[in-house]
């Protein structure tokens, strides 16, 4: 799998970004962008099977940093400092915005 994600990040982010930069058509540019956000979403889904594959062996391993700032209502329970993973709350909150267009889109 981590095989089919190299070869995937190699061949879609360099030639497509490539591909864009050329002297193309409408058409052929709206092809071109498909194929390079396509590829970005077969990437992120393989990592995220690559992910769940670390879950449940127990081997994932996460990065404590400071996390990003955020202005929300928060808890006073909730500790004023938190340590995580930068990537994975950013993988998160993506996830939880995506699905609130979907379904805001869907109403």
């Amino acid at each position: 799998m981590r095989e089919l994600k190299v070869q995937a990040e190699s061949a879609d982010v360099a030639k497509s970004e490539m591909l864009i930069d050329t002297d193309l058509d409408a058409t052929q540019q709206d092809l071109a962008m498909t194929a390079q956000s396509s590829g970005k979403a077969l990437i992120a889904l393989i990592n995220e099977v690559l992910d769940q594959a670390k879950i449940e062996s127990g081997r994932l391993e996460l990065e404590a940093g400071p996390l990003i700032y955020m202005a929300v209502y928060v808890s006073e329970q909730v500790p004023e400092v938190l340590i995580g993973d930068p990537g994975r709350l950013r993988q998160i909150i993506t996830n939880l915005v995506g699905n609130s267009v979907k379904w805001k889109r869907a109403l």
